[in-house]
């Protein structure tokens, strides 16, 4: 879910909680109660991604230093690489334990129920 840098929900972060939402409805509906959808914060997700890739061995990974520093110079075969290392920094977050509770993050982020409509 996209927050702002205080943690506070946007504009955006609303749209992508509204979608969250239907995709739970959804869930439920077509594949039953055993699929469960949760939110998870995902700031800075890329920026750690483009760290991940711009200090990767044996990797030319200057366009993602490039990116770092100014948003811009990715072509879009590097921006699919980006993306799938973002979400691939986001999983393996998700799944981690907190270092100071040693809960793993799983646990930690928002469950989003389906609504009352679709469970009728």
């Amino acid at each position: 879910q996209p927050l702002n840098r205080d943690g506070t929900e946007g504009k955006i972060g609303k749209l992508v909680r509204y979608f969250v939402q239907i995709l739970a409805d959804a869930c439920l509906l077509m594949l039953g109660n055993e699929v469960t959808v949760f939110m998870w914060d995902e700031r800075f997700s890329t920026t750690y991604a483009a760290m991940r890739l711009g200090n990767r061995p044996r990797f030319d990974g200057e366009a993602f230093k490039r990116w770092i520093t100014v948003r811009q110079g990715l072509n879009w075969s590097a921006k699919a690489l980006l993306d799938s290392e973002a979400a691939r920094a986001i999983l393996e977050h998700w799944l981690s334990k907190d270092d100071r509770s040693e809960i793993i993050n799983k646990e930690l982020s928002e469950r989003v129920a389906p609504s009352r409509e679709a469970c009728m």
